[in-house]
């Protein structure tokens, strides 16, 4: 499952981050700010109609992505 198919208040651990075939920095803009094998996140919130943003708790941090970014990140479900 990538981010952008999350639920709202799902708890879900990172398991990979992949390049966007038009956007390659993404993968490293994302391992960047903390979308890291293993760490937990959360969605929070989604913007209105459940379109862009997503708006994730990553560590301590909130980041608020679109949802093609947030289907660069693969993720599992938090045991």
């Amino acid at each position: 499952m990538t981010l952008d198919e999350a639920r709202i208040g799902q708890k879900l651990i990172v398991r990979e981050v992949r390049s966007h075939p038009r956007q390659p920095d993404w993968q490293r803009w994302l391992t960047d700010i903390g979308f890291i094998p293993g760490e937990p996140v959360e969605l929070l919130q989604t913007g209105l109609l459940g379109k862009d943003p997503l708006l994730f708790r990553i560590g301590h941090s909130k980041f608020a992505l679109r949802r093609a970014e947030a289907a660069c990140v693969d993720v599992v479900p938090q045991a």
